[in-house]
């Protein structure tokens, strides 16, 4: 029985030593190139890692650059920034996320806002300078840069996934500037393009609006005059009343002796010297009781 023991332990202890020294066989030819391979898969997930976080920043570079160069509202919804800063932006970052498409986008709106108050990008409304106020045809050109970055936009985002929002938002404007410039037919193509993408994105609001524009375009399409200063009417000229004096205060009143002038009768004045004043008795007090007539002593005879 202990012989055939001893049997096993060295049967088990030869195929136990067979086993090592097959792996270590295997692991001296398959180690090096499994372990090599092991050191380029980690080596290109960490470059990959370092390059999108690269890519990152850049990204967040490009946003702060087109948040500092767009600006802040205006009281009228037009941004105060500057569109060819916008405009810089949008080249120098062409392809990073959508913030090119974002820059053109505010910088056509700039432009077109301008057009429509007939004032320089970034002039302010409430307190604007002379030199601020464009010329009508200087109008006109703002109106038609404007409908060109439009258009630029809306080539680029076409048929685009993730794009449609911005796709409609360039029709949108193109149908503005449109619009401006009195090109109906321009108007209607590119408010139908808005129905039909909008329709496509699930974006029912978005296209109701745009068939509610296109039925009011003939409307939207008459001219604005103004009038003239001659043809306006006069303002009613008002007179302001005196002010009234303030509470507490009294007014002095001279004390007049006798009748106001103009009021004195001659024919009733009394003639000859004034009569004397008649004189009233003396007043005496309740405390004060009469006293009886003394009698006078009498003279002896």
């Amino acid at each position: 029985m202990e012989e055939r023991q001893k049997q096993i332990q060295v049967g088990a202890g030869l195929q136990e030593s067979r086993l090592n020294t097959d792996l270590i066989m295997w692991l001296e030819k398959y180690g090096w190139p499994i372990l090599t391979g092991v050191l380029v898969i980690a080596v290109i997930y960490f470059g990959w890692m370092r390059i999108q976080g690269w890519r990152e920043d850049r990204v967040d570079r490009a946003f702060e650059q087109y948040q500092a160069a767009r600006g802040t509202m205006g009281a009228d919804g037009v941004l105060l920034g500057s569109p060819e800063g916008l405009l810089r932006v949008a080249d120098e970052h062409q392809g990073k996320a959508s913030v090119a498409a974002l820059a053109r986008l505010d910088a056509a709106e700039i432009y077109l806002g301008s057009a429509r108050r007939g004032l320089r990008a970034g002039a302010d409304t409430a307190a604007f300078k002379e030199e601020d106020i464009l010329k009508p045809e200087q109008v006109e050109e703002l109106a038609r840069q404007a409908k060109g970055i439009f258009q630029r936009v809306a080539d680029d985002t076409a048929g685009k996934s993730g794009k449609e929002v911005l796709h409609i938002r360039s029709l949108w404007g193109l149908a503005s500037t449109s619009i401006s410039l009195g090109d109906a037919e321009g108007a209607a193509k590119a408010l139908n393009a808005v129905i039909e993408n909008a329709n496509k994105s699930g974006l029912t609001e978005e296209a109701a609006e745009a068939k509610r524009r296109l039925e009011a375009l003939p409307r939207l399409l008459v001219p604005v005059t103004l009038l003239s200063d001659a043809a306006l009417p006069k303002p009613p000229v008002t007179v302001e009343p005196e002010p009234a004096p303030p509470a507490g205060d009294i007014i002095p009143i001279e004390r007049m002796d006798g009748p106001p002038p103009g009021f004195a009768d001659p024919a009733l004045q009394p003639s000859g010297p004034p009569a004397p004043a008649p004189t009233l008795p003396p007043v005496q007090s309740p405390e004060q009781k009469p006293q009886p007539p003394q009698e006078q002593p009498k003279q002896p005879g």
